[in-house]
């Protein structure tokens, strides 16, 4: 039996536990198959930033397939200036089809020069549907205006800020949506773990404290009933060790 005898949702379901190469290969079988494989193909998009035009070029008739997109910056800040990288940041943005994204990732290795919070504010105002974000930024303080927009990420069920320190104020907010299921966040007082404790749908927790100061108290952590995972690093408990 030929592969294209079946019906197209079976074979959707195959390529979906094919590997990479594999896919590569069925694409160069023949325009059925192509077709059908390139959306597997492009189901997770690496945005370089800068954005160089040549890669936007590249990736934009395939964007519309991306159901994950990681920002990545790897490139010194003189590679290009800031208005091609808006200009060209916009043209990836407009070419996704929004409603299919649901995972962002923006990682910022080196500097956030080009991540800039209106930057951020435009990604996640295009994807709307997102469940998944993982903000893996060298800020000190988390813009209280990015937090709007987060909380404006109505399906949002995993939300990743390990480097990122949340004013009380801006987690008051974010300790309302309590449909989380996975979270990651860094620096921590016990009003803040007070406010967590909220959060009864967590599946998953992660706090990096870097408070060196003793009696950090987690019992309100204790009205997570569906905690399947919980790890602390950097907590000092009234009595015992560090935690890690």
């Amino acid at each position: 039996m030929k592969m294209e005898t079946l019906p197209e949702e079976i074979i959707k379901l195959i390529f979906d536990y094919c590997k990479v190469e594999t896919l590569k290969t069925i694409a160069c079988c023949n325009k059925f198959l192509k077709e059908l494989v390139t959306p597997h193909l492009w189901h997770t998009i690496f945005v370089h930033l800068p954005i160089k035009e040549d890669e936007v070029v590249s990736k934009l008739d395939n964007l519309k397939h991306a159901r994950a997109l990681t920002f990545h910056e790897n490139r010194k800040k003189d590679d290009e200036n800031e208005d091609a990288t808006i200009q060209n940041l916009t043209r990836v943005l407009n070419s996704c089809k929004s409603s299919r994204v649901e995972t962002i990732i923006i990682q910022c290795k080196r500097f956030y020069y080009h991540f800039f919070n209106e930057n951020i504010i435009a990604i996640l105002s295009t994807f709307k549907n997102v469940r998944n974000l993982n903000l893996r930024l060298h800020y000190q303080e988390m813009n209280e205006d990015v937090v709007l927009y987060i909380l404006k990420l109505k399906n949002l069920r995993e939300l990743l800020i390990p480097n990122v320190v949340l004013i009380t104020k801006s987690f008051e907010k974010l300790a309302e949506r309590n449909e989380l299921q996975k979270l990651h966040i860094n620096g921590t007082v016990n009003k803040t773990t007070k406010l967590i404790g909220q959060c009864t749908n967590l599946k998953a927790l992660t706090i990096n404290s870097d408070r060196s100061g003793p009696g950090q108290n987690i019992s309100p952590l204790s009205s997570l009933i569906n905690l399947e995972l919980l790890e602390l690093t950097g907590f000092h408990l009234e009595g015992t060790p560090c935690i890690n």
